[in-house]
């Protein structure tokens, strides 16, 4: 695979880990779940480990940009300041 369809992958699966992981958020809030951050930091962690040992390869890719999706989509409030890290 050529770096541009990494790029386009990895892309593609930045904008999924956000859309997701705001789909996910949003129903756990209607729902008054309060560790919604918990768990999506925790599904986080497990796609860096899976990064780090699939490093080099495509899936090391596609398991980092959906890191980086889940956390700029998790991440939107610090103490009162709304912050948006996302597209």
């Amino acid at each position: 695979m050529g770096w541009h369809a990494a790029k386009v992958t990895a892309g593609r699966c930045y904008v999924l880990g956000l859309i997701v992981t705001r789909l996910i958020v949003r129903i756990a809030s209607r729902r008054r779940f309060t560790r919604v951050a918990s768990v999506a930091l925790t599904i986080e962690i497990a796609l860096l480990i899976l990064f780090v040992l699939a490093s080099g390869k495509i899936a090391g890719i596609v398991f980092a940009a959906l890191a980086i999706g889940i956390q700029a989509a998790t991440i939107t409030r610090f103490d009162r300041v709304t912050v948006y890290t996302a597209l």
